[in-house]
């Protein structure tokens, strides 16, 4: 059960931090702190990662809808079975459940994700790059799956 109420706590912070950014930034404001290693910004990703199709909403929500389905299934699956799964299986699907339901949920109601983070990199690609939290426990959750559930 720790692991439902990881996806819980996961999906109530990303909310939480997703209500605060709509709710106290302008369209063009931006916060910077740890001497502007993160920064902070309201911005509406229509699309998948990185503003990808955009331009199909229909197809965003059908793609992320059935992601998130398979991966519960999955999680609940490995939760209640008899056999005995590994612990960073489930914490890794717990992981991606919780992120994938946030970000679901806003396309579902909103139309787009919220993204308000920017971590500073000396990578040229990634200084636009703006994620939120759902994303950076999806991340995780894949590489903790990568690494350790095999």
């Amino acid at each position: 059960m720790v692991y439902i109420l990881i996806v819980l706590a996961i999906f109530s912070a990303d909310m939480m931090l997703k209500r605060y950014v709509e709710e106290k930034l302008g369209a063009q404001e931006e916060r910077q702190y740890l001497d502007g290693t993160v920064r902070v910004r309201k911005v509406h990703n229509h699309g998948m990662l990185l503003g990808a199709f955009k331009d199909k909403p229909k197809m965003v929500r059908r793609v992320t809808g059935t992601v998130l389905i398979l991966a519960a299934i999955r999680l609940l699956t490995a939760v209640f079975s008899r056999k005995n799964e590994r612990r960073a299986g489930k914490l890794a699907l717990a992981f991606i459940v919780g992120g994938a339901l946030s970000n679901w949920f806003d396309h579902f109601h909103q139309g787009y994700v919220v993204d308000y983070l920017n971590i500073k990199t000396p990578v040229r690609f990634l200084k636009k790059v703006y994620f939120n939290l759902a994303d950076f426990f999806i991340l995780a959750g894949a590489l903790i799956a990568a690494i350790f559930d095999h």
